[in-house]
């Protein structure tokens, strides 16, 4: 992928290039490293500089800024099992324990559910989902 504006073909995005600021950085390397203040170049979808607070050379800049004091930067998180479309029955008989949960309560529900339920329950469920920075989910089937 080439720089934002040049080179891109047609129907490609083009992405700025970012520069976080003063912001507590999740590195995810080996020893689990955070750093409690960071500047962070993003370069298209590339990271291409991370530095501690006041350190950063000056002559790196970007053509957005953010000033992310008192904010944390980090990878988006995986949902690795969900439901999308039983967002529709969040907080619908969660009083009862599991089994007779879902035997008295969720299936018979389910099974009444049309493809139409399902989409607009999927969709909520996934706009939760990254409102909630989870950026990859893993979504198990429900019946229609």
């Amino acid at each position: 992928m080439g720089k934002p504006g040049r080179g891109r073909s047609r129907g490609e995005i083009a992405l700025a290039n970012w520069l976080i600021t003063d912001a507590a950085v999740v590195t995810m390397d080996d020893h689990g490293a955070v750093l409690p203040r960071a500047d962070l170049l993003i370069e298209d979808t590339d990271i291409r500089g991370l530095w501690p607070s006041g350190t950063r050379p000056a002559e790196v800049r970007a053509g957005q800024r953010i000033a992310a004091e008192g904010m944390v930067v980090m990878p988006g998180l995986i949902n690795a099992h969900t439901h999308c479309a039983m967002t529709l029955l969040r907080g619908y008989a969660d009083d009862m324990p599991l089994m007779p949960w879902l035997k008295e309560r969720i299936w018979p529900f389910e099974m009444k559910l049309k493809p139409e339920d399902v989409y607009w329950g999927s969709l909520l469920g996934i706009a939760e989902m990254i409102r909630g920075l989870s950026l990859i989910h893993i979504s198990e089937p429900t019946r229609p």
